[in-house]
């Protein structure tokens, strides 16, 4: 989660790529939410810092910061709450550009997701880095 926003499905310790090999191809689509979050993230960005910084700062607990982490996800719990609902995953692991601040952004989408789930789901940061992606795409080519 970050400048860009997607979603992988992994079952039976798989990757689930869908028919036409795009599973979890969500990040367009309005109702999530997904397609405005990156750019009202960046419009929460004070003039003279960067995202990273942010993210870093509300790992320390910076209010102002924790504050901007808490908006995005906010920003973006619609699609998470879409997606958990639709295929009732055991865990949400997040990651990409906001791991520095997981554990204030798995948090606050633990209490704004959550009370919208018939079934709570556990939200955990991602164990493999930021560039999962990268790395994902690199072993496919």
């Amino acid at each position: 989660m970050g400048r860009q926003i997607g979603a992988a499905l992994v079952v039976d310790g798989s990757l689930a790529r869908g028919a036409r090999g795009a599973a979890g191809e969500m990040g367009g689509i309005a109702s999530t939410g997904w397609p405005a979050a990156p750019a009202r993230l960046e419009a929460r960005i004070p003039s003279g810092t960067d995202l990273e910084s942010v993210f870093a700062a509300a790992a320390q607990g910076s209010a102002p910061a924790v504050e901007t982490v808490r908006a995005f996800a906010a920003d973006v719990a619609p699609g998470v709450v879409q997606l958990v609902t639709t295929i009732d995953p055991e865990v949400v692991v997040v990651g990409g550009e906001v791991l520095p601040a997981a554990e204030v952004f798995c948090a606050a989408l633990d209490e704004i997701v959550t009370p919208q789930l018939r079934h709570p789901v556990a939200f955990a940061p991602s164990t493999v880095g930021r560039d999962a992606v990268a790395r994902g795409a690199l072993a496919r080519s």
